[in-house]
């Protein structure tokens, strides 16, 4: 639901973008084992390729890609059990990279930081 805006339209798309990112953030897309490859044999989207700056990541999370980018990002950490390096290294970025993009929509940052606490790892920040 969305009612900031005047024109009826514009907040079905702002609703409808909040429900992408949720999706995002909520659905894991299952990988089959044939999906996984070593971090330097995975081959990211092309969404998150054209965003690449010098290995930093550059994502508006108001862009209509961003929802797609984060699923992306997290089942790709799903399917490495939330090893921050190997996701980091099949995106081509640092870890520190990694978690300033999760910690763009705090709840995907905050979603990883509870399994790490569950696992007995330090959060991240």
């Amino acid at each position: 639901m969305a009612t900031e805006r005047r024109s009826q339209l514009e907040n079905k798309v702002e609703a409808l973008f909040r429900l992408r990112v949720k999706l995002a953030l909520l659905h894991r897309t299952p990988l089959e084992d044939a999906d996984f490859m070593p971090p330097g044999a995975y081959e990211p989207s092309s969404e998150w390729v054209s965003r690449l700056r010098g290995g930093k990541i550059k994502v508006n999370p108001t862009h209509e890609d961003f929802p797609s980018v984060l699923a992306e990002v997290l089942d790709r950490l799903h399917l490495e059990d939330d090893d921050l390096g190997r996701t980091a290294t099949a995106f081509r970025v640092s870890n520190s990279q990694l978690i300033k993009f999760l910690a763009v929509e705090p709840a995907a940052l905050h979603a990883l930081n509870e399994r790490r606490k569950a696992k007995g790892q330090r959060q991240l920040r």
